[in-house]
């Protein structure tokens, strides 16, 4: 009931001063009627009638300091309720999210973000979803597949850079960029042929598998249990969430089913080419797709096994543009992959905006960026730059530390273990 009342602050003083005048009023004209009413032979009634009208007032003064309090306060409460148990207490990185939320979120601050405009960015791996298990999802999906399915090895270009995903693998490194192009391009073609609904069921049962690198975690829970709190808190206080990454579309799409409610179509990455089944045979003789013909009601989608594009770097600034069409307001990264959309993002100047990125700087719960020295200690000097890197002038981004700020990354009962084939 109270919550459809809006009262502006101007209005919320003019009423409080308004019951102090009429409270103030209403004390000294009872004291006024008081002394006379005992010189009256009608004392008893009229003390009668005094006690009705202060009781109905005191029922009004109270109600209206109820609507006062709730107006004021209600907002704040409903940002800050959210309990956060797998951030640290006191996270620097945390307390400044909320600290913009509730900002951005209240009708009388000059940084007020209407609903429709309150949209925030997530890369995927490395971001929300672990990026080291031994490989990308993506890829150790593939490495996996030809693993499996030995007949693929016998031709190029699955044979060499299987070689070289091992190698990756063995060393839990990222892979790098020319590997990464040749194998995304390669991946595509082994599921040539699998309709959309196949390929979904291919993921499901992928992410059922135990990650290799981890005890009691299987590749459908790799998220990061903070980033999955962060994103239920902002969509708690009516952020639009949009998923922006490098990874196959329809494999992000079925991964984040387990843990968020983020629509379809509010993942954006990297696409293939669809066509229809009964097309397939023309498209393997001439290698292009007829746009001009209809698809049937008896037909399905199938993947061709083509690529359309990597949604890397400038392309990720360039999807966000087409397919949601307004600058959002805060975004979070991770790799030098998400400057290009974090400076998108910093670029509008219509609202109030931040970005972060994510640091993995813990080599105890996670395969961070840091090395043990020959002392025994942790070398934080890798991860101490690209922080700074991160908050110079020339970048101007918040940092969210695994180390310091995420309370517990997978869980407490996932540890690192070495990783067996």
């Amino acid at each position: 009931m109270f919550s459809s009342i809006k009262i502006t602050k101007k209005k919320y003083i003019f009423l409080l001063s308004f019951i102090i005048i009429f409270s103030t009023f209403y004390f000294f004209t009872s004291i006024y009627n008081d002394n006379n009413n005992n010189k009256s032979s009608s004392n008893e009634v009229s003390q009668s009638k005094n006690f009705l009208l202060s009781s109905i007032f005191q029922i009004i003064f109270s109600i209206s300091l109820i609507i006062i309090f709730f107006q004021i306060f209600s907002r704040s409460i409903k940002n800050i309720k959210y309990n956060f148990k797998y951030w640290t207490p006191n996270s620097p990185s945390l307390k400044s999210i909320i600290n913009y939320v509730l900002d951005v979120t209240n009708k009388n601050s000059k940084n007020f973000i209407p609903k429709e405009d309150r949209i925030a960015l997530f890369d995927f791996d490395g971001t929300i979803y672990g990026e080291k298990a031994p490989l990308y999802v993506e890829y150790y999906m593939y490495y996996d597949f030809l693993k499996n399915n030995p007949k693929f090895l016998e031709n190029e270009p699955h044979k060499s850079i299987f070689k070289r995903l091992e190698l990756s693998c063995k060393a839990k490194k990222l892979i790098d960029f020319e590997l990464e192009y040749d194998a995304i391009e390669a991946e595509a073609k082994i599921y040539k042929g699998f309709s959309i609904e196949e390929h979904k069921n291919f993921v499901r049962k992928f992410a059922e598998n135990n990650v290799k690198c981890f005890s009691n975690l299987k590749f459908k829970n790799l998220f990061y249990l903070p980033m999955i709190e962060l994103v239920e808190f902002l969509q708690q206080n009516d952020f639009i969430i949009y998923v922006v990454s490098a990874s196959d579309r329809f494999l992000v799409r079925e991964y984040l089913k387990y843990h968020f409610k983020i629509p379809e179509q509010n993942v954006i990455a990297t696409d293939v080419e669809l066509m229809p089944k009964s097309e397939l045979t023309n498209f393997e003789k001439t290698g292009k797709i007829n746009e001009y013909l209809n698809f049937e009601k008896n037909d399905i989608l199938i993947r061709n096994g083509n690529l359309i594009k990597k949604n890397v770097q400038l392309s990720k600034v360039r999807m966000v543009a087409r397919e949601i069409g307004k600058i959002p307001v805060l975004s979070f990264g991770n790799s030098n992959s998400d400057i290009p959309l974090q400076n998108y993002v910093l670029s509008g100047k219509k609202y109030k905006r931040e970005v972060y990125m994510v640091v993995a700087d813990d080599i105890k719960r996670e395969y961070g960026v840091d090395k043990i020295d020959e002392n025994g200690k942790i070398d934080k000097s890798k991860s101490d730059k690209i922080k700074k890197k991160w908050k110079s002038e020339k970048y101007g981004y918040n940092i969210i530390s695994m180390r310091d700020d995420f309370k517990t990354i997978y869980g407490d009962d996932v540890k690192l273990i070495d990783y067996e084939e």
